[in-house]
C-alpha cells in the first residue's frame, strides 16, 4: 500500500510529453550522426534557433489562423505574447531576415535539429505533443527546382541509410500567387456544392480558409475529396515549366516518385512543390516538405524563394522499433577498458584516463565496481581489445597490467610507458 502511494506522488512528464533514456540514445544518436553526416556531404550549414518565438512570426507568415493557433502552446508576459516552435521553418527563415544572411553569390542552405510542440498532437501518434525532427532548408533568389529535388533526394538518402526499406515519395504542386486565384474559384465552386456533405466544422471553413477542406482527416470529407479539382491542372506556364523539371531530376536520380493530386498541406505559406516520403506499410509520412517562396517576404525580407524539408525522427525510430530493424550505434568500441582494485588505484584511475584522453585513446571505466571478476565481464562485454588492470600493488609501483582480452596475454608496464605500449598493440 505504502509502495503504491510512493509511485503515485511520483512527478511524471507533462501529459504528451516523452524522455530518451539511455537505453535508447544510442540509436538517436545514429540517427542524428546521419542527418549531420549528410547535411556535410550536401553542402548545409548547421543552424539553431530559438524554441520560442514571437507570436507574430506566425500571423505574418499568413499561414495561421485561430485553429492553428489553438494548436500551439502560448507563453503571455505582459502585452506580449510568445508561442513553443511548432514549425521549424518559420524559424530559420526569421533567422536569416533578422541577421541579413543573405548572398548575392551562393544559395542559403542549412539543417538543424530540435524538437516541435502541437497541443493537439501529431496524426502518426496523438498521444504526443512533442516530437523530435530534423530539416533542410534552401533560400535562393533564383527559385531553382534544383534544390526541391536535392532536398528530396537528401532526405530519401538519410533515410536509406537508417535502414527504411519501401521508400516512395508523393508529388504535388501548389499554385503560385498568380495561378493560384483561378484554382481557389475552381476550388470554391465545387466544394459549396457539396456543403451538405462536410463536416461541421468544415463548413466554417467554406467562407474562408477553403484549403482546411482539403486536408480535413474527417471521414466525410476524405470522400468529398476524392474528385475535388487538382492544382496541376491550373498551373501557370511558369508553374508547370518548374514541377517538370523536378520529375525530371528525380528520375535522373532513380528516385521512385508518383503525382499524388491530392496532397495537400496545412501551411497556408506553401506554394510550388509539395512532398512527402513513405516507408514500407506506412499510412503517414516518414518525411515532408515543400517550396515557400512567399514566406521570407512575409516576416520583412525582400521577395526570395525558398524550399525546405524536414524528417520526423520519432516516427523513424516507431518504424524500425516495429519493423524490428536495429541499427548500429555510432558511439564506437572503446579501445580500453580500465579496471581498478582498491581506493588508491580509483584515485589514481582519473588521471589515468586523462592521460589516455590526451593521446586519443578511448576509455571505459566502471569506478563504482571494485570486484574483479564483474569488471572483466563488462570489458568482455564492451568487445574492448585491450584491460588496463590497476591494482593496489600497480597503484604504488606506478605500474599497471596490459591485458590482451582475446588471448589472455598480460604484461606490467610502467604508468609512464603505458601510452607507447598500448600503441604498441593496438
Amino acid at each position: 500500500m505504502g509502495s503504491a502511494k510512493k509511485k503515485a506522488n511520483i512527478i511524471k512528464a507533462p501529459e504528451g510529453m516523452y524522455d530518451i533514456l539511455p537505453s535508447e540514445y544510442m540509436m538517436w544518436d545514429r540517427m542524428r550522426k546521419v542527418v549531420r553526416d549528410f547535411a556535410d556531404f550536401y553542402n548545409f550549414f548547421r543552424i539553431e534557433t530559438s524554441l520560442i518565438e514571437r507570436e507574430e512570426l506566425m500571423t505574418r507568415s499568413f499561414a495561421v489562423d485561430d485553429e492553428m493557433r489553438d494548436r500551439s502552446f502560448v507563453i503571455q508576459k505582459g502585452g506580449e505574447r510568445f508561442v513553443v516552435r511548432r514549425d521549424p521553418a518559420l524559424s530559420v527563415i526569421r533567422a536569416y531576415v533578422e541577421h541579413g544572411l543573405n548572398s548575392a553569390n551562393q544559395a542559403f542552405k542549412v539543417f538543424y535539429e530540435g524538437q516541435i510542440f502541437d497541443k493537439n498532437g501529431f496524426s502518426d501518434a496523438p498521444e504526443f505533443r512533442e516530437a523530435h525532427c530534423a530539416g533542410f532548408e534552401v533560400i535562393d533568389g533564383e527559385s531553382d527546382p534544383v534544390y526541391d529535388a536535392q532536398i528530396i533526394l537528401t532526405l530519401c538518402r538519410i533515410l536509406e541509410e537508417l535502414k527504411v526499406t519501401g521508400i516512395t515519395i508523393g508529388l504535388n504542386t501548389l499554385c503560385c500567387r498568380h495561378c493560384r486565384m483561378g484554382y481557389r474559384k475552381q476550388i470554391n465552386e465545387y466544394i459549396k456544392g457539396k456543403k451538405n456533405d462536410l463536416c461541421a466544422q468544415c463548413e466554417k471553413h467554406l467562407t474562408g480558409k477553403i484549403e482546411k477542406i482539403l486536408i480535413c482527416e474527417n471521414e466525410k470529407d476524405k470522400l468529398v475529396r476524392d474528385s475535388y479539382p487538382a492544382s496541376v491542372d491550373y498551373l501557370c506556364t511558369y508553374c508547370r515549366s518548374g514541377f517538370k523539371i523536378v520529375f525530371e531530376y528525380l528520375e535522373e536520380l532513380g528516385l521512385q516518385y508518383a503525382l499524388s493530386p491530392r496532397l495537400s498541406s496545412d501551411c497556408g505559406y506553401t506554394t510550388g512543390t509539395l512532398f512527402e516520403i513513405y516507408g514500407a506499410d506506412l499510412p503517414y509520412p516518414l518525411a515532408s516538405g515543400g517550396r515557400h517562396d512567399y514566406l521570407v517576404e512575409s516576416v520583412g525580407g525582400k521577395n526570395t524563394p525558398a524550399v525546405g524539408g524536414l524528417i520526423y525522427l520519432d516516427r523513424v525510430a516507431r518504424w524500425l522499433k516495429a519493423k524490428g530493424v536495429t541499427i548500429a550505434p555510432h558511439r564506437a568500441k572503446p579501445k580500453t577498458f580500465l579496471i581498478h582494485i582498491g581506493a588508491l588505484a580509483r584515485k589514481k584511475a582519473l588521471g589515468l584516463i586523462e592521460q589516455l584522453r590526451e593521446s586519443n585513446i578511448s576509455v571505459w571505466e566502471s569506478l563504482g565496481r571494485d570486484a574483479l571478476d564483474v569488471q572483466l565481464k563488462l570489458a568482455a562485454k564492451m568487445e574492448s581489445p585491450l584491460a588496463l588492470i590497476f591494482g593496489q600493488k600497480e597503484a604504488f609501483e606506478d605500474s599497471i597490467i596490459v591485458r590482451d582480452m582475446k588471448s589472455g596475454m598480460q604484461e606490467t608496464v610502467p604508468l609512464k610507458k603505458i601510452i607507447e605500449a598500448i600503441k604498441k598493440r593496438l
